[in-house]
């Protein structure tokens, strides 16, 4: 997907722009804002906003949707983006993050080798 419009201010580490709203006294992610533009907080409240681009800075409103948390799990197992993902050495279910597998055996054997 083309034509990403990026938040420039402040990113979380996962990538997600935030914004500071003094009316409201809290910080909120920016593509939740760009969305609550267009359609109002009210239309959005209890959901989450989704990025179809899969760019965690986007705000694009052609990019983003509104959905469920259940949509938002579903959409990210069907990207391969999820966290759990079957393990080859162990052949069980473990998390992952950016850095690579958490399961005890591979955070002991990454310590042993430093």
């Amino acid at each position: 997907m083309h034509d990403c419009i990026e938040h420039t201010g402040y990113r979380t580490k996962g990538g997600y722009g935030q914004v500071y709203l003094k009316e409201f006294g809290k910080t909120v992610y920016a593509h939740r804002l760009a969305m609550a533009r267009i359609y109002g907080w009210e239309a959005i409240e209890g959901f989450v906003v989704m990025h179809a681009c899969d760019n965690p800075p986007c705000v694009n409103p052609k990019h983003l949707r509104v959905g469920t948390v259940q949509a938002n799990n579903e959409d990210m197992v069907n990207k391969r983006r999820h966290s759990h993902r079957p393990h080859s050495e162990h052949g069980t279910v473990n998390r992952y993050n950016r850095h690579g597998c958490r399961c005890e055996a591979c955070k002991t054997a990454k310590r042993q080798s430093r």
